[in-house]
């Protein structure tokens, strides 16, 4: 238990956190709002802050903000059993490890974000303490402490500490670099050690000079380029890095002495990986060089091509028409006076009559080739104006409307793409022709999402979905639309007329 200078009581409990009581209310802190541990061990209050001990780590809270330290940190242990104040700016901290010592002002700083490290000094056999365990949940308070004298509970007795006749070490160490290592082989030092292509293992060896206490020299390093941040060794010596890619480096070390004095300064390095020819700037640039021209390359073949293709359509569109429509045409006119004809008997008049059906539907035909091929007619524009004559020519006795949304109707569209969407068309429309009755016929042109949504809707006689559908034109529907991806929703009902939407993928 600990009361602050505000008057507020302060509880640790062996399993149920920290409890606050403070003009009536009672508050607590525990694992689920933020405490390292449930198990409080120590409390010290100081000044506007209240210092944590518990089994999981030092917890700070400072109105109600909460914040917690750890040895992933910098702490020297976990698991804290008494926390003393020496009135100079120290915390210190018993453990089952001994004795720690870590400054609240860079304590304060890390919880607030303004630095990234804690430097924590620890005491032990090389201080005078031998096997010091501190007991948990035991803290002394008493005049002593304001006289800078500080006293732990162990379990091999009491142990005093004069905190402010501790002498403090100011003396940075310097820091030399000994030697670098290259696939376990010494490379001379100079301001810049260069490691040839394809050496992936690179160590760095380094020490620093402190008699107070050299056990207690801690060290920290970067390899600038590679690593994020500054990385803590403790009191490692050698520092290794593999698979370094090739580039520019710079190595620094800084060391800190007993008291957690660092050298800035430090000492470092320059490093150059070679790369190998291959992975060079100038390799790179004749490679990027190279495809930019084999790109531009299959570009303007394609171009060619496709300009080749496109004379080619326009010189098939003009032999049809030319040739072959004038012919069918000139079969059309024959069969027609044959029929006027009156010599002729019925069955010649019939076979007449036969030969000028199939001329008409094979110049009909004729000119669609011709339409399709050509390159002139490839945009949307001339997809909706050719929708629109053949509505018009299939479907005279009805009141027709087309509607048309699509937002780019200059753009080109593929020629099988074209084919698709008027060969479905014309399907559906045949069907209104041949089954529907209808007196109007709406046609509903949209895109959306990549996709040409066309819909069919006449007020005809309508057929029931349960039973067979008339003819054979909506199964040819469906089955068309599913080969090139696309799909067909019918709805009708007798006498309320049908609704064709066909939906396609658009190019």
């Amino acid at each position: 238990m600990a009361r602050d200078r505000r008057g507020r009581l302060w509880v640790g409990t062996t399993g149920d956190g920290l409890f606050c009581y403070s003009n009536g209310v009672v508050s607590s802190y525990t694992t689920r709002n933020g405490l390292l541990h449930d198990l409080v061990q120590s409390l010290l209050p100081d000044e506007d802050i209240v210092w944590v001990g518990t089994a999981g780590g030092l917890a700070r809270i400072q109105g109600s903000e909460l914040k917690v330290f750890t040895q992933k940190d910098g702490l020297a242990v976990d698991a804290i059993a008494q926390l003393q104040d020496d009135g100079a700016g120290n915390l210190w901290i018993g453990s089952s490890r001994g004795l720690s010592r870590a400054r609240k002002h860079q304590l304060n700083d890390y919880a607030e974000g303004r630095t990234r490290f804690l430097d924590t000094v620890s005491y032990g056999s090389s201080d005078g303490l031998t096997d010091l365990e501190a007991v948990p949940g035991a803290q002394v308070f008493g005049a002593g402490q304001r006289r800078g004298r500080l006293w732990f509970l162990t379990s091999r007795g009491l142990v005093e500490a004069e905190g402010r006749a501790l002498k403090w070490n100011p003396l940075p160490p310097p820091v030399v670099l000994e030697q670098v290592l290259v696939e376990n082989e010494a490379v001379p030092l100079s301001d810049v050690v260069r490691v040839p292509p394809g050496r992936e293992k690179i160590q760095f060896q380094y020490s620093a000079l402190s008699l107070t206490a050299p056990e207690k020299v801690r060290f920290r390093l970067r390899l600038a380029g590679f690593d994020r941040d500054w990385v803590d060794m403790d009191n490692n010596h050698t520092a290794r890095y593999t698979k370094v890619p090739p580039g520019r480096y710079d190595f620094r070390v800084m060391a800190c002495n007993n008291d957690g004095v660092w050298s800035e300064a430090g000492t470092g390095v320059g490093l150059v990986v070679a790369p190998f020819w291959w992975q060079t700037g100038w390799f790179r640039v004749a490679l990027l060089a190279g495809l930019g021209a084999g790109v531009a390359g299959v570009i303007r073949m394609r171009r060619a091509r496709r300009r080749d293709i496109d004379r080619l359509r326009v010189r098939l569109a003009a032999d049809l028409h030319d040739e072959l429509g004038s012919s069918i045409w000139s079969i059309t006119l024959l069969s027609r006076m044959l029929q006027k004809d009156g010599q002729m008997g019925m069955k010649e008049r019939r076979d007449a009559g036969e030969i000028h059906r199939i001329a008409t539907q094979t110049s009909n035909a004729i000119r669609d080739i011709v339409w399709l091929i050509n390159p002139a007619f490839d945009t949307a524009q001339d997809l909706v104006l050719r929708i629109r004559d053949l509505t018009v020519t299939m479907l005279r006795d009805a009141e027709c409307r087309l509607q048309c949304d699509s937002a780019d109707l200059l753009r080109k569209l593929p020629l099988d793409f074209r084919q698709n969407v008027f060969l479905l068309f014309k399907e559906a429309v045949t069907n209104v022709a041949k089954h529907a009755q209808a007196t109007q016929v709406e046609i509903h042109l949209h895109e959306a999402a990549g996709r040409w949504q066309l819909s069919i809707q006449d007020n005809g006689v309508g057929f029931s979905l349960d039973g067979d559908f008339p003819g054979h034109g909506l199964r040819n529907l469906r089955q068309r639309a599913g080969k090139i991806g696309g799909e067909v929703t019918i709805t009708s009902q007798p006498g309320r007329g049908t609704k064709v939407t066909l939906s396609l993928p658009c190019g």
